[in-house]
């Protein structure tokens, strides 16, 4: 596994990726710590090959300086439990009730395309600790909703849509404060992530019919970066990207039978 490490203007942060196959793993944190882990599947060994040396242009340009490499993937491990913080809330066996409905909204085809990917997966045990209390709401943005309504039940498996990836160990995950990287953000709820260890986030006091979906840099000190206007123009952006450079995505399937095709 190469290994690049980033220090510049007091940044303190690591970068790990291989390629085994037709997978591409990589691991992002903070130095000192065992990060996260996140795996990708591709067509074929060439494309995975394409995105790692897309993925180490990209670092390199901003900053990192590789290391001596390990030559293996390292297993992910769980981040300690840092200490002061509550433990999370038990979630009661009854479902939450259910707050005001957000303004009605006809979701757009890759949006829908992707709530139902979300609906292929198994029906959870018990809802999602960190969605139920979002849920609960009496204000939601309605596409968010839907969103969040999916993943609270049906376990996620592994979702990509170019830059966007939605797996369950991503979702809600800490984003780190851009002032403090010991302290997580309250304000703001995490709902994917991208290979190089962006964040995709929304408000959580999203309302109307859109929740703005703002990306948050990883290689900038953990800032906000780009946003999009609703979950349907983020989709529609990535995969139209994903598509220019010859890449599948989960929903291409779904997407076809809409008449929707890569050019």
């Amino acid at each position: 596994m190469r290994r690049f490490t980033c220090t510049e203007g007091g940044s303190s942060k690591f970068w790990e990726a291989a390629v085994a196959g037709d997978t591409l793993t990589v691991r992002f944190g903070k130095l000192g710590t065992d990060g996260q882990t996140k795996a990708k599947d591709f067509a074929d060994a060439a494309a995975a090959d394409r995105e790692l040396a897309k993925l180490i242009k990209e670092k390199t340009g901003k900053g990192y300086v590789e290391a001596k490499a390990s030559g293996k993937v390292a297993p992910a491990k769980a981040a300690p439990a840092k200490a002061g913080k509550a433990a999370p809330a038990k979630v009661d066996k009854a479902p939450a009730k259910a707050g005001k409905p957000a303004p009605a909204i006809k979701l757009g085809p890759y949006l829908d395309c992707l709530v139902a990917q979300i609906r292929t997966g198994r029906k959870r045990k018990k809802p999602h600790p960190d969605i139920v209390p979002l849920l609960a709401k009496k204000k939601l943005a309605a596409d968010l909703r839907a969103f969040l309504e999916a993943v609270n039940e049906h376990e996620l498996g592994y979702i990509h849509v170019g830059e966007y990836w939605l797996e369950e160990p991503g979702l809600a995950s800490r984003v780190p404060d851009p002032d403090d990287d010991d302290k997580d953000r309250d304000d703001v709820f995490c709902v994917g992530n991208s290979p190089g260890g962006d964040l995709w986030v929304v408000d959580n006091d999203a309302t109307g019919k859109k929740a703005w979906v703002t990306r948050i840099i990883h290689d900038e000190g953990w800032t906000d970066g780009e946003g999009h206007e609703g979950f349907e123009e983020l989709l529609t952006e990535l995969t139209t990207a994903a598509w220019d450079d010859d890449n599948d995505t989960t929903l291409d399937a779904a997407l076809a039978k809409r008449g929707i095709k890569k050019s």
